[in-house]
């Protein structure tokens, strides 16, 4: 992902229309046309009204019962499909009703409505309402119509959305936001992301999705609104794939026949019980890897294992080198508490860990103690996302005993914040929760200072500079190797944890951000353990965590 920042023009918003059913919307887009509403980038000028008489339930019967079903048995909190008003957003905003001209799918717009539009002068139409639009109405405005497409279009076109990959154990649902044109779901993409795929539910799955997607029109009306309409397009069509050429079926509600149907409930059932029937004979412990060498150990079948009791688990490791001593801070999470805290295990001249010794706790949740050294002090940042906050403390009596310096960010929900020294300025790389209901594992942003004590963060411009479940969240902290600088991340498709990628990181401006996936691992290299989601090293001794199933009774 890469971004080129230019000074945006306040003077001039972009000129929006919406193309709606209703003026009663899901709750997900009525949050999206309020990020817009508020921005300093674009402006509501017009709601464009279908006229068209309303039809009934469209999709099969078998895929309607088992979406009823899926909602009484999974609640999604806060429901992004529950009904909101746009009577507080529209205001004045003036109406334009329009009846299309109707085919079995799709919806053809009358030329006196694409005259009446052309007279408005827009900049971009939203795709809220209407089917699957033809003819004039995509090139009315501007930009064109903008509309979601809730599923990857490399590998899932047509719907029903954030289903499928359900049904078929996808690791991650895609999501992307594109100017249409006459090829169904195979538009200009503008922004693209990727979710968790919730193993269980359909409804929980695109709930999460669909909240997170509440953010992406603002953010690409304000690139368009910074760059202007005629660059932002010609920057868009530089960043399409050469050839697109999709090999896999068009999905439609049709194929939801009861057999299929019945097939892919019985398949969930069978998930469900097994998840289950592992819940009541084992419990997943997360321990701790660690080897000393010169340089930074990359076989992990060497690594040595530090293994906690069974009420705890300890992840998170990080690890510091203070005159010839080294030291492992991580977190220790108590079950009977439900919060972490951090620990720290100190390394004799042989290698040999000491006990664990507490150093932080609060009464929140603490975990991810990033550390790093400045002016001859040693720093910690740990994940305070519980408080929402993201804190400096230094030691005042190391490793013992700390106290907090600064808040960093305030009022945000931040988890994994990793600090880097760079170009002469401070960068905090930490992934953030914009929209409740959405997930802190997906979108990563980014923030810079000159002086890591007394500045303040400013929030780079291409935020969030990643926006992918599988690379987004920090994995450690950022190393240089020959020159180049590599950003651990967690690759927590399929589910959270599930291994790391090496980031290379290409481009680190004020105005740029640019990053390319290089390499992945997890812990699979020993019998019984699985997964791995922090990497660290300092000195002669790397460290990573690993989880295993411990029995419940052992």
């Amino acid at each position: 992902m890469s971004y080129v920042g230019h000074m945006p023009d306040l003077t001039q918003k972009l000129r929006i229309g919406l193309l709606l059913d209703s003026e009663t919307v899901p709750a997900w887009q009525q949050l999206a046309l309020r990020k817009i509403v508020e921005s300093s980038s674009a402006e509501l000028v017009l709601a464009v009204i279908n006229g068209s008489p309303k039809g009934g339930e469209t999709a099969p019967f078998p895929y309607r019962a088992y979406r009823w079903l899926d909602r009484k048995l999974f609640k999604a909190t806060p429901d992004a499909f529950a009904r909101a008003p746009l009577s507080d957003l529209l205001g004045n905003v003036e109406r334009l009703v329009v009846t299309p001209r109707q085919t079995r799918y799709s919806d053809d717009f009358p030329a006196d409505a694409i005259d009446q539009l052309r007279a408005r002068n827009l900049d971009v139409l939203i795709r809220f309402g209407f089917r699957i639009l033809r003819g004039d109405i995509l090139t009315a405005a501007r930009l064109g119509v903008w509309s979601y497409h809730h599923g990857d279009n490399d590998r899932y076109r047509g719907g029903p959305p954030g289903f499928w990959e359900v049904m078929e154990a996808a690791p991650a649902t895609g999501c992307v936001l594109q100017i249409l044109n006459e090829d169904l779901d195979n538009g200009t993409v503008i922004y693209k992301s990727f979710s968790l795929t919730d193993k269980l539910s359909v409804h929980r799955n695109k709930s999460r999705l669909y909240w997170k997607s509440a953010s992406f029109l603002v953010r690409c009306l304000a690139e368009a609104q910074r760059l202007g309409p005629e660059r932002y397009l010609e920057q868009v069509r530089q960043q399409q794939p050469a050839i697109s050429v999709y090999g896999w079926p068009m999905y439609t509600p049709a194929k939801l026949s009861w057999p299929r149907m019945l097939s892919f409930v019985a398949g969930l059932a069978w998930r469900n019980l097994q998840r289950k029937l592992g819940e009541a004979l084992w419990r997943e412990q997360w321990i701790l890897l660690y080897r000393f060498r010169t340089g930074r150990a990359l076989s992990f079948w060497r690594f040595r294992q530090l293994t906690p009791p069974a009420d705890r688990f300890w992840a998170d490791p990080h690890v510091i080198c203070r005159d010839g001593r080294h030291y492992l801070f991580f977190e220790e999470f108590l079950y009977r508490s439900g919060k972490g805290r951090i620990v720290c295990v100190r390394f004799d001249d042989e290698g040999r860990p000491t006990p664990p010794e507490v150093v932080l706790e609060r009464d929140t949740h603490l975990s991810y103690p990033h550390l790093f050294e400045h002016a001859g002090e040693v720093y910690m940042v740990p994940e305070s996302s519980q408080n929402r906050t993201v804190e400096l403390y230094r030691a005042v009596d190391f490793p013992s005993r700390w106290e907090l310096v600064k808040v960093l960010l305030d009022n945000v929900t931040a988890v994994d914040a990793t600090l880097l020294q760079h170009d002469g300025r401070w960068w905090l790389f930490a992934n953030l929760v914009e929209t409740p209901g959405a997930s802190s594992c997906d979108e990563l942003f980014l923030y810079s200072t000159t002086d890591v004590l007394t500045g303040d963060w400013e929030p780079h411009p291409a935020n969030p500079i990643v926006s992918d479940v599988r690379c987004a969240r920090p994995a450690g902290c950022i190393f240089a190797r020959e020159g180049v600088l590599y950003r651990p991340a967690q690759n927590c498709s399929g589910r959270y944890g599930n291994g790391i990628v090496l980031q290379r990181i290409d481009r680190l401006t004020l105005d740029e951000y640019a990053e390319t996936s290089v390499d992945s691992f997890d812990a699979s290299f020993m019998a019984g353990i699985g997964f791995m989601h922090t990497f660290n090293q300092a000195g002669e001794l790397t460290v990573a965590d690993a989880r295993r199933k411990r029995w419940k009774w052992c």
